[in-house]
């Protein structure tokens, strides 16, 4: 079995800062809940496991600028790792 490496991009295209970021993904069946590792992101954040199979990264005082102001500074990413489902 070979391990899977989510990733994912957010930007914030508004026309202000972005105090807080969410995001909030349902895994797939497909995928084995108890392998779930969170991993490197470009700011700090917290997850949680949700019921019904999401989870939740909340990155709080995150600052984010808003890409007219600043492209670079727009962006972020998180990453995590999870097994497939044995039966697969």
């Amino acid at each position: 079995m070979l391990f899977s490496f989510p990733k994912y991009f957010y930007q914030n295209t508004g026309n202000d800062t972005a105090y807080q970021v969410v995001i909030i993904d349902t895994l797939s069946t497909d995928l084995d809940l108890s392998t779930f590792l969170p991993g490197p992101s470009s700011h700090a954040y917290n997850v949680r496991v949700l019921p019904g199979r999401q989870l939740m990264f909340s990155f709080p005082g995150i600052n984010l600028l808003d890409s007219m102001s600043n492209e670079a500074d727009s962006q972020g990413f998180v990453q995590f790792s999870i097994y497939p489902a044995a039966d697969i």
